[in-house]
């Protein structure tokens, strides 16, 4: 339900509710994130259309969402401030200001619920007129945990080109580092129960994404993909699960004194004796590099009107390995020694006129 003053007036006031009921199941016929969760937004803005000074257009819009699940659990409040404008050459600029308490029914993968974080948030983004033959826009984030020292930082780039009405290219690129003291490692089961092991992460990622567009005639187009992605990261400063909803950071787990947990490197795993007359218990090292490319050359040629032929040509690469490589030259050489996977496409299609 929505309801709020019109979107065509300078002050805007909106209040979003909406449900999903834990039995939900639309994947056939679409992407749902999550069930079981009543939510309600409410924004709160100023918007100008008409030029003024420096600006084009300007808005600046106050948001709070509140999340719970059917038992009545909260499990989300934000509050956020954003704002946006457009500056009279066509440049664009965007910020956003947030703090969020959230509790994730999901991170211990069939666990009870976990408190996260209490996370203070900024982003911003700006961009280049994209009219242009060349464009330009830049976007970073960076968050902090209030509880410790977990945090994340993100910065990407973009750039699109136009040398001729026929060819347009572009490329993304973008880093991130993560540091969570709240990362899920794995479910050991025990005598006792099942034990939910979080640790410490420290993650770094590359993503880039390459896009290029070839028209050689108005029925006869070439089109190009291509995205490297790598990740890897390291685990410390293991834990168990506790008192997963407690209100102090400390409560929500039992921290492995160095007499609990030690490291088997020929098995690459770890064994935990939580008390001396405990049953102990192993799991593999959840450390890891991953490394992929994905692509897709397409050449799609109308031959007559309603009638196509496609001819594709997709590359893959994945590789993994179970440890933490850092580095990323060594990760990118590692990914095209990868043997890849080519698949060859055709498909026609014919139009009968009536």
């Amino acid at each position: 339900m929505r309801f709020g003053r019109s979107e065509k007036s300078r002050l805007r006031l909106t209040d979003h509710f909406h449900w999903y009921s834990p039995g939900l199941d639309l994947n056939d016929l679409g992407y749902l994130r999550q069930a079981d969760i009543i939510s309600n937004q409410l924004f709160l803005g100023w918007s100008e259309t008409e030029p003024k000074g420096i600006f084009r257009t300007y808005s600046v819009q106050y948001a709070r969402e509140d999340h719970w699940d059917f038992d009545g659990l909260k499990i989300r409040s934000a509050n956020s401030l954003e704002a946006s404008a457009q500056f009279k050459n066509k440049w664009r600029a965007e910020s956003n200001f947030q703090l969020e308490q959230s509790v994730d029914t999901r991170a211990l993968r069939g666990g009870p619920a976990l408190r996260f974080h209490d996370v203070w948030s900024t982003e911003f983004a700006a961009r280049s007129d994209s009219s242009r033959r060349a464009s330009f826009s830049i976007a970073g984030e960076h968050a902090i945990s209030l509880d410790d020292d977990s945090r994340l930082s993100r910065i990407e780039g973009l750039a699109s080109f136009r040398p001729s009405n026929r060819f347009t290219f572009s490329g993304r690129t973008s880093y991130e580092r993560h540091a969570n003291h709240l990362q899920y490692a794995t479910t050991a089961a025990t005598s006792d129960g099942p034990r939910w092991l979080l640790g410490r992460i420290e993650q770094d990622t590359w993503s880039f994404t390459l896009r290029a567009n070839l028209v050689l005639t108005p029925d006869l187009t070439i089109q190009y993909y291509g995205s490297p992605f790598i990740s890897a990261g390291r685990y410390s400063a293991f834990k168990r699960a506790a008192e997963t909803l407690a209100e102090v950071f400390g409560d929500r787990f039992h921290l492995f004194s160095p007499g609990e947990i030690s490291f088997r490197s020929d098995s690459n795993s770890y064994i935990v004796s939580e008390r001396p007359d405990a049953t102990s218990y192993s799991f593999a090292n959840p450390d890891f590099s991953f490394r992929q490319f994905r692509s897709n050359l397409v050449l799609r040629w109308e031959y007559r009107p309603g009638s196509t032929l496609y001819a594709v040509w997709a590359q893959g690469r994945t590789a993994s390995e179970p440890r933490w490589n850092t580095a990323f030259s060594s990760n990118w050489s590692a990914l095209w020694r990868e043997r890849p996977d080519n698949v060859f496409l055709v498909k026609l299609t014919y139009w009968f006129s009536p």
